[in-house]
């Protein structure tokens, strides 16, 4: 009887290397909305000492709304966004800019803060608002995730807007990294870890789906360069939750296929997001266009990471990575 190859291997399918030489990477995550829901640091110590790897590169999604609100600021214009974990550190951070230079915005419980300039819904976050400003940013679970994964080497932004562009990065940047080795067996490729913000410390239905996207716009990407070369890379899943993931993103996309336009996929994406706990709470918020905001697949091509320097969550392009320490 025949086997799915994830199920069996736990490795996400992919072409054989004509000569074996794939550098095999792990891709681990999603028992972590606990951690974020107690406002708690990830125990990447214990992590690196488990997987037997000194890196880690930490991809945060808080597709509802959080995390689709940062890559609609920096695709209009933002200079960055700064996330705050505490209304009153929010407040700080933006009465210590020139009005004019900044933006407060965020929700608690779904719903806008009092005093703010805007709330959580990514279509406030236009052009005329955010070009050539600071947004601050607080948020019930999203910011909770991305102070969480602080201590990562590389801390990226993701969710369905921005999945292809992020994969199409990630991807360059180890392919740099691995050709930039001395020795093929000296690179020590990162462990890529899936944070999922959740909803108050529990798993949440979309940032599972968009963390199982991930993992196939990651192979997609691999396999987007045969057969003009065999591929250095191949992603495996680390854990079975992200392997869970996976399979779940496998199920919607497999639906999405059956649609004849993008408008039509992305309308199936949203049903399927109506039925988890946060496109419920939006629902009945009245946020429903932002459930179909959140749900345009590779709407926004922008790549967003935390700067090293400087800590802001700003838009980085492929071929410029920034130099970590």
């Amino acid at each position: 009887m025949s086997t799915h190859p994830l199920t069996n291997s736990h490795e996400v399918p992919a072409r054989s290397s004509s000569d074996g030489s794939a550098v095999a990477l792990r891709v681990r995550g999603l028992a972590t909305s606990e951690c974020v829901g107690r406002g708690t640091v990830l125990d990447l110590a214990g992590l690196q000492a488990e997987t037997k790897t000194t890196r880690v590169w930490a991809v945060v999604f808080d597709v509802l709304r959080a995390t689709t609100v940062i890559v609609r600021a920096i695709e209009s214009g933002a200079l960055g966004v700064r996330p705050c974990l505490t209304i009153d550190q929010a407040r700080a951070v933006a009465t210590a800019q020139p009005s004019s230079s900044r933006v407060l915005g965020g929700e608690r419980g779904g719903k806008a803060i009092d005093g703010f300039d805007l709330g959580n819904s990514p279509a406030e976050y236009t052009p005329e608002r955010c070009r050539g400003r600071l947004v601050v940013l607080t948020t019930t679970n999203g910011t909770r995730a991305l102070e969480a994964a602080a201590g990562a080497e590389r801390v990226f932004v993701a969710a369905f807007v921005n999945l292809a562009a992020t994969a199409r990065h990630l991807v360059a940047c180890l392919e740099r990294e691995l050709q930039a080795a001395p020795i093929r067996d000296s690179w020590a490729p990162p462990l890529l870890l899936l944070v999922p913000a959740g909803t108050d410390g529990r798993v949440s239905q979309e940032d599972v789906l968009a963390a199982g996207g991930l993992i196939a716009a990651l192979q997609d990407q691999v396999q987007a360069a045969e057969p003009a070369r065999p591929p250095r890379l191949r992603f495996t899943c680390d854990d079975d939750e992200t392997l869970l993931a996976h399979l779940a993103w496998r199920a919607v996309a497999a639906e999405r296929q059956t649609a004849a336009t993008a408008t039509d996929r992305d309308a199936i994406l949203a049903e399927r997001l109506k039925w988890g706990r946060g496109g419920r709470n939006l629902l009945d918020l009245g946020f429903g266009r932002d459930l179909e905001d959140c749900a345009r697949v590779d709407s926004l091509p922008r790549v967003v990471a935390r700067d090293p320097n400087s800590g802001l969550l700003v838009a980085e392009e492929s071929d410029s990575p920034p130099s970590v320490a």
